[in-house]
Parts: structure tokens; sequence; C-alpha cells
């Protein structure tokens, strides 16, 4: 299991373990591991935050019972459960034969296997190509549930694309609010840690606000706070402004 609290090496543009955008040194990757697709990385987010959350799932054990018994050991759908999966649904079912929390971490993972080919019964949705039956439609359930990713067009067409490091980034701010990663995160390596950055993706150790509205002027909106919207990314951390961004705005 990969754990994403920030590892400095040297140069301060440089984080380990960071893909794309936040590492010039292997970019579009995790450094040193191979190219990494948001499905997969999502589901590396899902193994970071179970051990916070498992308790907050419920399942109806005798019905998830019932229809693993009742499966074709040939299915697909019995195939994806391990041994040591059916001895713990069967284990499960006796100690609590209506709805329970989980007991543990790992059985987020029965869950998941479980919930993939029955949306409706876990209270989830299929997201446009990703439907019942395909993975990873319950691990995007949980993840949007938990408010980790939002579930916009762009996140359900990509899920086998390679993951960005915008995408790694803002993920991984939301995980640590979750789960209160011990490390002080600096994600954007300006020197202030995440829980105290007014724009933790982007580099701006000046923190200047000028509409003193909580977000730095580097990733804000709307920079005075008249209503107006500005393109984000209008001026830096030393008041330059972008003439990109500007452009075809005035």
């Amino acid at each position: 299991m990969y754990y994403y609290c920030v590892a400095y090496v040297g140069d301060m543009n440089y984080m380990r373990g960071y893909p794309a955008s936040t590492s010039p040194i292997c970019a579009g990757q995790f450094c040193g591991i191979k190219n990494t697709t948001v499905a997969e990385f999502l589901q590396v987010v899902v193994n970071l935050i179970t051990q916070y959350i498992y308790q907050d799932i419920t399942m109806n054990r005798t019905t998830v019972q019932k229809r693993i018994s009742g499966l074709k050991p040939d299915s697909y759908e019995y195939k994806n459960f391990s041994s040591a999966d059916l001895k713990t649904i069967k284990q499960n079912a006796v100690e609590c034969k209506d709805t329970c929390a989980l007991k543990k971490a790992s059985d987020v993972q029965i869950y998941l296997k479980y919930c993939m080919f029955n949306l409706t019964q876990c209270g989830m949705q299929a997201y446009g190509k990703i439907k019942q039956g395909v993975w990873p439609v319950a691990e995007l359930n949980l993840l949007a549930t938990q408010k980790i990713i939002s579930l916009d067009s762009s996140v359900r067409s990509k899920t086998d694309s390679l993951v960005d490091g915008k995408t790694v980034l803002q993920t991984l701010f939301k995980l640590n609010q979750k789960i209160d990663c011990t490390f002080d995160n600096d994600y954007d390596c300006d020197g202030i840690v995440n829980a105290q950055d007014a724009c933790p993706n982007a580099y701006n150790p000046k923190q200047t606000d000028t509409d003193h509205d909580g977000l730095a002027d580097v990733c804000s909106p709307d920079i005075d706070g008249d209503g107006a919207k500005n393109p984000i990314g209008i001026v830096d951390d030393n008041d330059r402004v972008n003439i990109k961004a500007l452009k075809g705005r005035t």
C-alpha cells in the first residue's frame, strides 16, 4: 500500500511519489513506478481511507450471504470473491443476520465486490459507461459519498487514462481532511502545511488574499471580492499578472 504523506528530496519542486505537473523528473507517472491510471489511483485512495470509514458502512449480511451462495461457481461475479472472502461472508451472516456495520477495514473490499454487481441494494448508481458489474463503479460511489471525488463527466470518461498531477493533489488534499494524516502535509512545497495554506495546491508562501475570504489570490476566481469572476491563476505569489489568463477577457 502506498502512503501519500509528502516525502521531500532536495529540490523544492520535486516530491517523490507524485506524478505529472508536480515532478518534471517523471512526468505522467509515479516516480519509479509504472504508469498509473485514474482507476488504479482511486483504488489506492480507497485502500487508504477504508480503515477510517469502515464502521460507517452497513450491510445486510443475510442478503449478501444468500446472493453469493446462490451464484454459480463459474460465474464472473462469484469468481471475484476469494475463498477467504467467502468464509468471512458466511461467518458474518452467522454473527449478524440483519443489517450491521462492517467489523473491520478488510471487510470494505468484500462490500465493494458485492456492490459492484448489486448497485441498487447498496444505494449506488452507474456512472456513464461504468455500469453495474464494471470496475470501479463501487469504488467511485464510495469516494463520491465520502466527498473525496466529484464525479463529473471528465472523471467518468477517463478512469482508464493516466492520472495527472492535478487530480492527485486535489484528491489527496480531500483525503487528508478525512483521515487526518499525522504528518504536516505540504503538497505545493511552499513551506505552509495544507491545513493552514490558503491555497494548498499552488505555490504561494506569501499567502496574499486581497479580499480576505480565506482563498489566496493565486487560486481565487474573484481576487477582489467584487462579484466579477476572474480566471484562476490571474496572478502569481508576487502579484504579477498572468497575461495569458487575461487574454480575451478584457
